[in-house]
């Protein structure tokens, strides 16, 4: 039955993909947009790669101040390329894998419990998600014809939900053993549960220090305002017009595209979406297409080969990477 499951969800995400990959080029030629790709001005373009090497470097730090709870001595390189072999595997494999293998390689590598990588990855994650909910609450009121007034509120809720868990697991580390008593008698059929929220106190407890909390929290948002640079260097290398506050327009869209359930790498619903939010500001459909597949490719292509060097200098192939992670989550 599982098997089944998980073929039917590839099977799903494959036709998923494909059919926005078709949505997306069904009004474009494909000689304009040859065209179009061929004028790109490659000086942008090692711009672009910069800001993606940044990007990793932020996210390097940012999980360095994560774990000083339990690895204060976590070398920075170490976790770059942790990072970035995490990101590879997402692109490569079904099932959003790359977390759960970045996890497992810093159980392993820097010798500590796997239940603690996990946690610091999940409070990243929320991270991100208030980072990038708190850019886009500010510029999109510059936009309101593309993000009506329903929108933005419902934006600033969830923005004030998640800031307000991540308030709540920061201070609830200090009764955890209440609370955990709670959810044990809430969800005892589901002992996982409980073991996820222990696992989010503890991921929480190094914010517990002002220090460390007001580090990951300008982390968070520099790497989310790095990234918004990725789409304006790509916007510069085909001569299109795309001010800054625009670029994190385009990453909010881009950044839902990882959310729904495609193909890994996002084929397809990066392109729809960064193709319809371009259109939208204006650039022509041959041009907004052009400039999705430039940003897609200059993306998945650095971080994927990028990535799958630092995991074979780890000395770590896909066969392991299956492996380790199906013992991770038979034993979590």
């Amino acid at each position: 039955m599982l098997m089944s499951r998980r073929t039917l969800f590839i099977s799903l995400s494959i036709l998923l993909s494909g059919t926005l990959i078709w949505l997306a080029f069904r009004r474009v030629p494909l000689p304009s947009l040859l065209m179009i790709l061929a004028q790109t001005r490659f000086r942008w373009i090692f711009a672009m790669l910069a800001v993606i090497f940044l990007d990793l470097l932020i996210r390097a730090f940012r999980w360095k101040a994560l774990l000083s709870f339990v690895s204060p001595g976590a070398p920075a390189k170490n976790l770059l390329e942790l990072e970035a072999a995490g990101l590879a595997v997402n692109n490569i494999l079904f099932m959003r894998l790359g977390e759960l293998t970045r996890a497992v390689l810093a159980s392993r590598e820097l010798e500590i419990p796997l239940s603690a990588s996990l946690s610091s990855v999940a409070i990243e994650r929320a991270l991100d998600l208030a980072s990038l909910l708190f850019l886009f609450t500010v510029v999109a009121p510059f936009y309101p014809q593309l993000v009506p007034l329903a929108l933005r509120r419902s934006i600033l809720f969830f923005l004030l939900l998640t800031c307000g868990g991540l308030v709540f697991l920061i201070f609830a580390e200090e009764k955890k053993s209440f609370l955990l008593g709670l959810v044990n008698r809430a969800f005892k059929r589901w002992p996982k549960v409980s073991e996820i929220f222990e696992g989010l106190f503890n991921g929480a407890a190094a914010l517990k220090n002002p220090k460390t909390a007001f580090l990951c929290i300008a982390l968070s948002l520099f790497l989310w305002c790095a990234d918004a640079l990725t789409y304006w260097t790509g916007a510069k290398a085909l001569g299109i017009s795309l001010g800054y506050p625009g670029s994190i327009l385009v990453l909010a869209w881009a950044a839902a595209a990882s959310a729904l359930p495609t193909a890994p790498g996002g084929f397809g619903a990066f392109e729809i979406l960064v193709e319809s939010i371009m259109v939208k500001l204006g650039t022509p459909i041959y041009f907004s297409l052009a400039f999705a597949l430039l940003t897609h490719a200059a993306m998945y292509l650095t971080v994927t080969i990028f990535g799958f060097f630092c995991l074979s200098k780890i000395g770590f192939s896909l066969a392991d990477i299956s492996a380790q992670t199906r013992q991770a989550k038979e034993a979590s």
